[in-house]
């Protein structure tokens, strides 16, 4: 039950157009974050999780555009306390990749850019392979010619919306707090963070009910 509260919390926030700019704006590679036109951006609110995979994920995609070329952020949220299987979370992720550009195929367009990104709540160290080639023991001979992907594991906003959605459940926050609080991440203070709300003190205690400060 709890974890669903944390996956309720994140989805119900990631919804809204500027929260999604700011949480991509904070856990994207700066790199990728370049690379995007916020001037299009949209959400499929359709649940892609295989029936096998229900109890360990939930997802939600936001579609956006890369060098105007039509992107997928597919991101993966755990439902367990405990990192999920590595087999069970690439079959995933690879589930959706085939289907989308199975489905591109169909409809005569260009093949979408799709760049998986994972949400996981537990406290334990993440040990699954961040490539999918990893799963394979063999040399790089054999490896050249075997399928690759990865994704991206924002680590420290995964901790944080778990405590946030904890501490707050059933509570409202004003729009301005909520897309303060989701941009904090590795690479953002609390200097940074606390001058871009409109109530300093009441954000600042919203982060420390959190335990980030």
């Amino acid at each position: 039950m709890e974890n669903n509260i944390h996956n309720d919390f994140f989805i119900s926030i990631i919804k809204n157009r500027e929260n999604a700019i700011d949480f991509l704006s904070g856990v994207l590679p700066d790199k990728i974050l370049k690379e995007i036109d916020f001037n299009y951006l949209d959400f499929d609110d359709t649940a892609y999780i295989q029936n096998r995979f229900k109890d360990l994920f939930s997802d939600i995609v936001i579609k956006t555009k890369i060098n105007n070329k039509n992107t997928d952020i597919f991101i993966l949220i755990e439902h367990k306390s405990t990192a999920p299987d590595d087999k069970a979370l690439f079959l995933q992720t690879l589930n959706y990749i085939y289907s989308m550009l199975e489905l591109d195929f169909n409809n005569k367009k260009d093949f979408r850019i799709i760049i998986p990104l994972v949400f996981y709540h537990g406290e334990r160290k993440w040990k699954i392979p961040r490539y999918f080639l990893d799963l394979y023991d063999v040399n790089d001979d054999i490896k050249q010619f075997l399928l690759n992907f990865s994704y991206l594991l924002p680590e420290i906003c995964n901790k944080f919306v778990a405590r946030r959605s904890k501490s707050c459940a059933g509570k409202e926050l004003r729009q301005s707090e909520t897309r303060s609080i989701i941009t904090l991440c590795e690479n953002r203070t609390t200097e940074q963070l606390l001058p871009s709300t409109r109530d300093t003190s009441r954000s600042r205690t919203l982060l420390q009910i959190s335990g980030i400060i």
